[in-house]
């Protein structure tokens, strides 16, 4: 099985691809990364024999390739963790920025002569 990385908002994967030219292999690129949103397949039970042989090309897919009542889309507990990493890296970014003012404002030692 090739490797397969998971992100935030996106997922990949590396495999070997054949380099073709006017039909005739030329050469192999190793391990060339493919990557996917990190989407997957939402239906209701009534949809599972319809929706089922879809799930696993569901980031490849454009919207109106899909059957009716199938959808592909974030989960929301992925929703949940893109928010939450946001706003991690807000604060972080507001943190060392106060922390750099605090420095600057502060006296490095307390004699003056």
């Amino acid at each position: 099985m090739a490797p397969v990385s998971y992100g935030i908002w996106k997922r990949c994967e590396y495999t070997n691809v054949s380099v073709l030219r006017q039909g005739v292999a030329i050469g192999t690129l190793t391990n060339f990364q493919f990557c996917y949103p990190n989407y997957y397949m939402r239906y209701s039970p009534d949809n599972y024999n319809l929706c089922y042989n879809f799930r696993r090309r569901c980031s490849v897919l454009e919207k109106h390739q899909l059957p009716e009542g199938c959808s592909c889309r974030y989960l929301p507990f992925t929703k949940g963790l893109q928010w939450l990493t946001v706003l991690a890296a807000f604060f972080l970014f507001l943190g060392l920025i106060l922390l750099y003012l605090k420095i600057i404002a502060s006296p490095q030692n307390g004699w003056y002569i």
